[in-house]
């Protein structure tokens, strides 16, 4: 960051982030504890159905609260289960907020930042509030994000494959870093993530072969659930403007034309259109930071369960390398677009064209956010100054 661009960010930056931040996390501590969210209560059935030697994830299934996380999470999850659901939303949100600490903390010793400034920027963040209000897991996987970025830049192959591959044994979108160590030709990487993703799911088949396929299934039909109002990804958009909204009993959205072949064929061209853009744009740089930063954003455009609660993912990479990035105009725009509440857009009806534009405000400022990081390539990023 520029002497001049440190000076503007004292002077501007942190009084807007600070009124930002203020405007979403208050609210978000004040209504969170008013009772045990849905999400959260979900994964709280689930692990005690798998206690009892039930099958945890078909019958939410059946009721449309289905539970995408995998067995080996169920088994971390039982020693909240002799517990009410109450006493173990505090200590999950508890451990949400550690993780968000320590991650942010992590991050700001490697890149010689104040941490107070990203502990603004996360504060600010509706990805971030929408994770603790429906008692998401992704402030837990953060520091796994964490670690495997600076694994990787400080050289360290076995340790980034390790946490990657933990990583996407719980949130399969993330295997677009396997597909980016695989590109690189980084063997022991791959090698360390494709063992501990084997003995995470070796440990969820001691639930038995059934709960594993029922998982498996889970995540077939989640499907459904794609046109919700918190989906970022691409493949939501294009079922928002072209499929009938089955994610909620009030549906938020009105399609175009109901066209399932349609919306399937756009968002395969999307999801490849997105995929060869961020390849693209990965070749033309040697610096690793930015190779994480554009991977990011687009492993949530392309995949059905890009939900915006995980955007905190995308922090530890872009704090790499949002401050000296020539279009900072545009992230702060992306910004501005992303920090609309879900609330907003949950108590709401939108026609066809509302639906397709200002509606969908995750899916076009993420997608914004990462345009931003692969054009970006001619500016900051053409510096070499990755480690390999």
């Amino acid at each position: 960051m520029t002497h001049a661009r440190a000076k503007n960010f004292q002077i501007y930056g942190v009084p807007l982030l600070s009124i930002v931040a203020g405007l979403t996390i208050v609210p978000t501590l004040l209504n969170m504890f008013r009772g045990v969210p849905l999400d959260f209560a979900v994964f709280m059935m689930s692990a005690r159905w798998l206690r009892q030697g039930l099958d945890p994830y078909h019958e939410l299934l059946a009721l449309h609260a289905p539970n995408a996380n995998p067995p080996t999470f169920l088994f971390v999850m039982q020693p909240l289960t002799f517990v009410s659901d109450g006493i173990a939303y505090g200590l999950w949100t508890a451990a949400a907020f550690l993780g968000l600490v320590f991650s942010l903390d992590k991050s700001a010793r490697a890149l010689k930042l104040r941490v107070e400034y990203l502990l603004l920027v996360a504060a600010g963040l509706q990805g971030v509030s929408a994770s603790l209000r429906f008692g998401q897991v992704t402030l837990l996987l953060l520091p796994l994000m964490t670690l495997a970025w600076l694994a990787d830049r400080e050289g360290r192959k076995d340790a980034a494959g390790a946490w990657l591959g933990a990583l996407i044994y719980v949130k399969p979108f993330v295997g677009v870093y396997a597909l980016y160590m695989l590109w690189r030709r980084e063997w022991r990487t791959l090698r360390s993530m494709i063992g501990v993703w084997a003995a995470l799911a070796a440990i969820g088949l001691l639930a038995g072969i059934r709960v594993t396929l029922s998982w498996i299934e889970t995540l077939r039909a989640i499907t459904e659930k794609t046109s919700h109002v918190v989906n970022a990804s691409w493949p939501a958009l294009v079922a928002r403007m072209f499929t009938l909204d089955l994610s909620q009993l009030e549906p938020a959205y009105r399609p175009f034309i109901v066209a399932p072949g349609l919306a399937s064929a756009l968002t395969i061209v999307g999801v490849a259109a997105i995929a060869a853009f961020s390849a693209w744009a990965i070749m033309r740089t040697e610096n690793r930071d930015a190779q994480w930063a554009i991977l990011a954003p687009s492993m949530l455009l392309m995949s059905p369960l890009g939900w915006m609660y995980y955007i905190p993912l995308l922090i530890p990479t872009l704090a790499a390398v949002v401050p000296s990035m020539r279009r900072l105009a545009l992230v702060v725009i992306a910004a501005a677009i992303l920090w609309v509440p879900s609330s907003v857009l949950a108590r709401n009806t939108f026609s066809p064209l509302a639906t397709a534009t200002y509606a969908s405000p995750y899916t076009w400022g993420l997608l914004l956010l990462w345009a931003t990081l692969c054009l970006e390539i001619r500016g900051a990023f053409a510096i070499k100054t990755s480690r390999k």
